[in-house]
């Protein structure tokens, strides 16, 4: 079966990684969810945050049927994903960000990263912000 790393923090409700990750599902895959508490200014929070948010994600999956664990990763997404490819074999990483001059991650280069530091595929999801009601 394979295994996927998903790598995703404000956009791990996103609708078009939950696309993503149930068209894995379709054909077999299971998961291991990496939220990174991505520092600010207070950290303990968005180490608060990181963990509801992976909570939540989990639940659902595992409500539809996936096989799914996770974790909250260090605040620097590309160490969380080192650490977390340090300690088990993924078949593909899927990287959820916001947009293009939204997403610090996509100014850090991180997906770029991401492909010149490993040799798992690497799929990058944008998802898009929904205007708050």
């Amino acid at each position: 079966m394979p295994l996927l790393l998903v790598v995703a923090n404000q956009t791990l409700a996103g609708e078009a990684l939950l696309r993503t990750i149930r068209g894995a599902m379709s054909w077999g895959a299971s998961f291991h969810i990496v939220v990174p508490a991505t520092a600010l200014e207070d950290q303990p929070l968005h180490a608060t945050l990181a963990r509801q948010r992976l909570e939540t994600i989990l639940a659902l999956l595992r409500a539809e049927g996936a096989d799914a664990t996770g974790e909250v990763g260090d605040p620097d997404p590309f160490r969380a994903v080192s650490n977390a490819v340090a300690e088990r074999h993924f078949d593909e990483i899927i990287l959820s960000t916001l947009p293009p001059g939204l997403s610090r991650w996509i100014d850090a280069d991180l997906p770029a990263r991401l492909r010149n530091n490993f040799t798992i595929p690497l799929t990058h999801v944008i998802v898009e912000v929904t205007p708050a009601c």
